[in-house]
């Protein structure tokens, strides 16, 4: 089972023991979302689906989701070899 976990701009293959991390599909579009200012890291604006719209409703807000809302660009797996 693969875990997203982790926002890092550049492709990524790693091996240690028995966990992998690899670069999931699509990291050009997860760096294109994310802004960078001197050294900062910002995430994308914050998506909030409204309650009562049914999740129909997605407003964007004007200020970022914080770390958390970084895209993820990485996966984890732990394996038995």
């Amino acid at each position: 089972m693969d875990v997203a976990f982790l926002y890092y701009s550049s492709p990524l293959s790693l091996c240690v023991d028995k966990i992998d991390i690899r670069t999931l599909p699509g990291l050009e579009e997860a760096v294109a979302l994310v802004t960078v200012e001197a050294d900062w890291v910002y995430a994308p604006p914050q998506a909030v689906s409204h309650f009562g719209s049914g999740g129909g409703y997605i407003h964007t807000m004007p200020y970022a989701s914080r770390v958390f809302g970084l895209p993820r660009a990485h996966a984890l797996r732990h394996t038995t070899r």
